[in-house]
Order: C-alpha cells, then sequence, then structure tokens
C-alpha cells in the first residue's frame, strides 16, 4: 500500500475513533441525564443520584478512556463491533482494508452481528 493510501486512511480512522469515543461518553452522559429527570422527579433520591454520579464518572474516565487509549485503527474495528459507529460511515476503501480484522475480530468475540 502507498504512503498517501495509507495516510488517508490513518486521518479518516482517526476522525471515526473520534466519533466512537464521543458517542460513547454521550451514551453514558444520556443515561446521567435520566437519572437527573428522576431525581428531579422524585423517583430518586439525592445518595442514590450522587452514587450514579459518581459511578458514571468512573465508566467514562476509566472505562471509556482506557478503550479509546490504543490505536485508532483497533479503536475504529471495535467500535463497528460494537455498533458504535456503522460500516456506512467509512469510505468502502478503509471497510475493504480493515474487513478481515473486524470479522476476525466477530469469530473471536461472537454476537454483535451487522
Amino acid at each position: 500500500m502507498d504512503k498517501e493510501k495509507l495516510k488517508q486512511f490513518r486521518e479518516e480512522m482517526s476522525r471515526l475513533a473520534e466519533i466512537a469515543h464521543k458517542r460513547e461518553g454521550e451514551k453514558e452522559l444520556n443515561k446521567l441525564l435520566e437519572n437527573f429527570n428522576e431525581w428531579k422527579s422524585g423517583t430518586l433520591d439525592y445518595n442514590e443520584l450522587a452514587a450514579i454520579i459518581n459511578e458514571t464518572h468512573h465508566i467514562i474516565n476509566r472505562n471509556i478512556w482506557k478503550a479509546h487509549d490504543f490505536d485508532d485503527e483497533f479503536i475504529v474495528i471495535r467500535a463497528i463491533y460494537k455498533k458504535i459507529i456503522s460500516i456506512e460511515e467509512m469510505s468502502e476503501e478503509l471497510y475493504g482494508y480493515l474487513k478481515e480484522k473486524i470479522e476476525r475480530l466477530r469469530s473471536v468475540l461472537g454476537g454483535q452481528d451487522e
């Protein structure tokens, strides 16, 4: 593969990795927003909400950041597997480049069908 094509793939994977990271964080924040709404309506007490806030902080800071502490290629493959980003969001060329690795991850971990 030529250097220019590899550079394009790296730039696209960087963009997709950023999208995946943002979506995972937003997913956790949306759950937290639901908890705030429950607290506001009186169905969740203050101590429960405080515990959930702390737990969400750990999920975002430890789990999501840790999952994104890899190279962009792995992050994109994982995001496709977990359906955080869709194959349609990447170029056909990049999908062709990553397809075998995505399929290998699916065969090893199972589930998460397209």
